[in-house]
């Protein structure tokens, strides 16, 4: 998060792409910019990534697609 906020700090366009995990990981956070002290400066897109055999390569193949 840092990073992309340095980056975008320097006038470079930033996505930040991560796997859809809301309902394990983020269940007590709603802003996440704000739990990681970072300015709103870039977009965070959520990927495909199911909770089954064969998720990881379907997110692999998800970030490869974009």
């Amino acid at each position: 998060m840092k990073k992309c906020q340095a980056f975008a700090d320097n006038g470079n366009e930033v996505i930040l792409l991560v796997p859809d995990l809301n309902e394990k990981f983020e269940i007590d956070i709603t802003g996440v910019f704000e739990f990681y002290d970072v300015k709103n400066n870039f977009e965070i897109r959520k990927l495909l990534c199911p909770n089954s055999k064969g998720g990881s390569f379907l997110y692999s193949l998800a970030n490869f697609l974009y």
